[in-house]
């Protein structure tokens, strides 16, 4: 299952700070914004889940993933 929690870039910017001290790897030359957007795509194009929680808290984005995720026969 592939969840994508879709967040604003400007949100995501300041929620990142340090880039290197999270651990984040960029090649030369490219830009925070940059891999935002190629992953975006990628995001949008393979996930079986979206929620969009950019101005949400993590409990309320935690309740709209619990609405958005398809429950199994014979789970939960």
């Amino acid at each position: 299952l592939v969840v994508y929690l879709r967040c604003p870039y400007p949100i995501l910017e300041k929620r990142l700070g340090d880039l290197k001290g999270r651990g984040v790897v960029i090649k030369d030359g490219q830009t925070l914004r940059d891999i935002y957007e190629e992953r975006c795509r990628l995001y949008e194009r393979y996930a079986d889940v979206t929620v969009d929680e950019g101005a949400h808290g993590i409990e309320e984005t935690l309740l709209l993933l619990m609405e958005n995720i398809p429950v199994k026969k014979g789970m939960g």
